[in-house]
């Protein structure tokens, strides 16, 4: 238990979990440490990690939230020449591989595949799409039920093969396991991101998710980085819930 927040691990056998698997590498103990934690512990874990020697470790990722409501219809469902997009009931293989393929992940494990997607997936929540020719799986998202996203929906692992980048697949996949999300019952989908990853937020703020801050200075200070980064207009920072900035921008 840290700071009333339950995890599977206590600090001593994350930090020893990351280090048989991962050595020294700090992008690896990241991806590690993420996964394990939930947002809010990632600063009160930090002095843990300096404790045993670790000195760097990553601010906390950037969340984002998209509440249904009663008004909530659902958007459009929009197909995309070439490929079949749908829930997939028979998915785990193929979307592994499609998300250790694209880049965005690192190599992902078949066991840490089924804790984190497979076996926490909500009904019609593992999203294909693809080629419509040959059948092979090009890009991926799921809606999952996972503890560090609830009462809502965890989006996960929204990956695309970079040959097939630019068609609005990824804005197709996500679209379809929302309405997941959305059919099971949630309230809403919430996601975990990080600071570079642009074009992925642009598709998010599309779709109607805000950033998520809790008041935190430091990731206001983020996100409007990032919003000003994609050129997002103020009357929309201003709906995403951040406060004013200080002083003059420029």
């Amino acid at each position: 238990m840290i700071r009333g927040i339950a995890t599977d691990l206590t600090l001593s056998e994350c930090v020893a979990d990351c280090s048989a698997h991962q050595g020294d590498d700090m992008q690896g103990l990241r991806g590690c440490v993420r996964r394990v934690l939930p947002a809010a512990a990632q600063n009160w874990v930090r002095k843990g990690l300096h404790a045993v020697g670790l000195r760097r470790y990553p601010a906390p990722q950037l969340r984002m939230i998209l509440q249904f409501g009663d008004e909530w219809q659902g958007d459009t469902s929009r197909s995309v020449d070439g490929y079949g997009i749908a829930a997939d009931s028979a998915f785990a293989e193929a979307m592994l591989s499609v998300i250790n393929k694209s880049g965005e992940f690192g190599n992902m494990t078949a066991l840490e595949f089924a804790e984190q997607v497979e076996h926490s997936v909500v009904p019609g929540g593992a999203i294909l799409a693809r080629e419509a020719l040959t059948g092979t799986a090009v890009a991926c998202a799921s809606a999952c039920d996972l503890t560090l996203f609830r009462p809502n929906a965890g989006l996960m692992y929204v990956a695309t093969l970079p040959e097939h980048r630019g068609r609005g697949l990824g804005l197709s996949v996500v679209r379809e396991a929302i309405r997941a999300a959305n059919a099971a019952g949630f309230p809403g989908v919430a996601l975990l991101t990080d600071d570079h990853r642009l074009p992925a937020i642009k598709l998010y703020l599309k779709l109607g998710f805000a950033p998520e801050t809790g008041g935190d200075r430091a990731l206001e200070a983020r996100w409007r980085a990032v919003l000003d980064a994609l050129s997002v207009q103020d009357e929309q920072i201003g709906k995403s819930g951040l406060r004013p900035p200080d002083g003059p921008r420029t």
